[in-house]
């Protein structure tokens, strides 16, 4: 969507030409409460998701094709140790994993030993995200990046679209209301 949007300034910004002919600005893209913003928004907003930050030789990004709105990012990962088989991961913190080693298996990574992929996922409703991560780490630096591009703000992990998500103590079924 490329629109032009004329604005007329307010008296205090005007100028005008040699002539003495009034000049406007012309806005590229739309604005706030246009018509064509969300659409416009999604674009821009797609475009940096699935562009080189996230895809290079340490990410891959990509949106399902199944629902528009996730994003998938593997982050490709060096292990610092390999974990014995039958060895708890956890009591090495900070070292990825090497059972699961073998390269990203959704992006096609080469197996390679010593290497795994960490995934982190990302429903996005126009301005509205949730982000789920394998590596806090990796979610918090996809909420600073978007943050720094389009500017964010952390909110209730369970609330989403004006609905409270409530899971249930037992983990098996999760209430939803009206915040």
């Amino acid at each position: 969507v490329e629109e032009r949007v004329c604005v007329k300034m307010d008296k205090a910004h005007r100028k005008l030409d040699a002539n003495g002919n009034e000049l406007y600005k012309i806005l590229y893209g739309s604005l706030y409460g246009h018509p064509a913003s969300d659409r416009r928004y999604t674009i821009e907003r797609n475009k940096f998701m699935l562009g080189p930050m996230f895809n290079n030789d340490t990410w891959k990004s990509w949106k399902t094709r199944s629902d528009g709105s996730l994003f998938c990012f593997e982050k490709r990962v060096r292990c610092s140790a390999a974990v014995p088989e039958g060895a708890d991961a956890a009591a090495s913190p900070g070292e990825a994993d090497c059972r699961t080693a073998g390269g990203g298996k959704a992006m096609g990574w080469p197996a390679q030993p010593g290497w795994t992929t960490k995934m982190t996922y990302l429903l996005i409703f126009t301005d509205d995200c949730s982000i789920v991560a394998q590596d806090d780490a990796d979610g918090a630096f996809l909420e600073g990046a978007i943050d720094k591009r389009f500017g964010a703000k952390s909110a209730d992990p369970r609330e989403l679209l004006g609905l409270v998500r409530e899971l249930a103590p037992d983990g098996k079924s999760m209430s939803i209301n009206m915040a």
